[in-house]
């Protein structure tokens, strides 16, 4: 008597035929054919007397019978073939779901370490009323630059020796507008001083140049030499800084890289740092050329 060791696996061989034949039921048709091959030609071997006819038969039989076991073998391990399909999908789609989460996370983090730097950022600008000093990266000036404008009553004496380069920058012009705000509301004093390396750099500030005289704001220049050659030298050589100052107490000063772009701001609130760098202006006003409009004929 079969035991039930044999019962279950017999049961099991039917279950993955069945199943085998959901996945792939053209093999249900090529069974078919081969069982209508088998039978014929049992059928023909056993009413033929013909031994050649007969041994041809029963090759056909045996080889339908062969290649019906080969189709039942095939139809089991599509089954299986399709489950470790299923598992592969499977295992696809979670990495994809871990790869989405990962990426989720990852934009999460960046954004809490932007938020971290805008709330240590709005920190700083709550502090700019104290008194002391901080520093801030360039990428910030325009956020610097509005909390200036806001905090500017009446004076507002600039020192610029940045790249001309820098001024082409569309940004730049929207720095000019609160100072223009200022001027025709509360009719600031608003000057400015480019400092050049040489003549040729005028030409470069052109534009710029007749947007500050165009809002108002007063401009001259000096030849960075004549820093250098005054005495005593108002700056070391090389110079390597700006600096705004506003009202009679709060410093702008622009730190800048070998090639004079912006590197960093930092913001003073010190009466006395404050003096220092008013006596420095004081002298380089008296050095400076005027600008009138027909300069930028140049």
């Amino acid at each position: 008597m079969p035991t039930d060791t044999n019962k279950s696996e017999n049961s099991s061989a039917h279950l993955k035929i069945i199943e085998g034949l959901k996945v792939q039921p053209e093999y249900l048709f090529i069974f078919g054919i081969l069982l209508v091959f088998a039978t014929g030609s049992v059928l023909v071997g056993i009413s033929s007397n013909n031994p050649s006819v007969q041994l041809l038969t029963f090759a056909v039989f045996f080889t339908s019978l062969t290649v019906s076991t080969v189709v039942i073998w095939l139809v089991i391990n599509s089954k299986e073939a399709a489950n470790q399909l299923k598992l592969s999908e499977e295992i696809s789609k979670r990495d994809a779901h871990q790869l989405k989460l990962s990426e989720e996370i990852l934009k999460l983090s960046e954004r809490l370490d932007r938020l971290s730097n805008e709330i240590e950022s709005a920190c700083k600008l709550i502090n700019l009323v104290h008194y002391g000093s901080l520093t801030f990266p360039a990428e910030q000036l325009y956020i610097i630059w509005k909390k200036l404008m806001y905090d500017l009553d009446k004076k507002f004496y600039a020192f610029s020796y940045i790249n001309p380069d820098e001024w082409t920058q569309e940004h730049t012009r929207r720095l000019l507008s609160p100072l223009k705000s200022k001027i025709d509301t509360e009719y600031a004093d608003v000057n400015r001083i480019f400092v050049i390396d040489d003549l040729s750099e005028l030409q470069k500030l052109s534009e710029i140049i007749e947007y500050h005289q165009k809002y108002g704001i007063s401009v001259s220049y000096l030849e960075i030499k004549k820093l250098y050659d005054s005495t005593p030298p108002i700056c070391e050589n090389p110079l390597n800084f700006g600096f705004i100052l506003i009202d009679d107490m709060r410093l702008a000063l622009f730190h800048l890289h070998e090639n004079r772009k912006l590197k960093s701001i930092e913001i003073v609130s010190d009466r006395e740092i404050f003096k220092k760098y008013e006596k420095i202006y004081e002298r380089i006003r008296n050095l400076a050329k005027p600008l009138p409009s027909s300069t930028l004929k140049i």
